[in-house]
């Protein structure tokens, strides 16, 4: 889900789009992109965590 996921995903749809259309400079190969998610959904479970690493960036 696109609220609590990491960077890597957005990177290889982002890496996909512009390889396959035409190596474009704009993001996601310029074709319009909506991610979606229950923004609303608790955050992932850290095992051993410390409470300063609960607090996603």
């Amino acid at each position: 889900e696109a609220p609590v996921s990491t960077k890597e995903p957005y990177d290889a749809v982002n890496s996909l789009f512009h390889g396959v259309l035409n190596h474009t400079p704009k993001p996601f190969g310029g074709k319009a992109t909506v991610f979606s998610g229950d923004f609303r959904q608790s955050l992932p479970i850290l095992k051993r965590g410390s409470p300063e690493q609960a607090v996603l960036p």
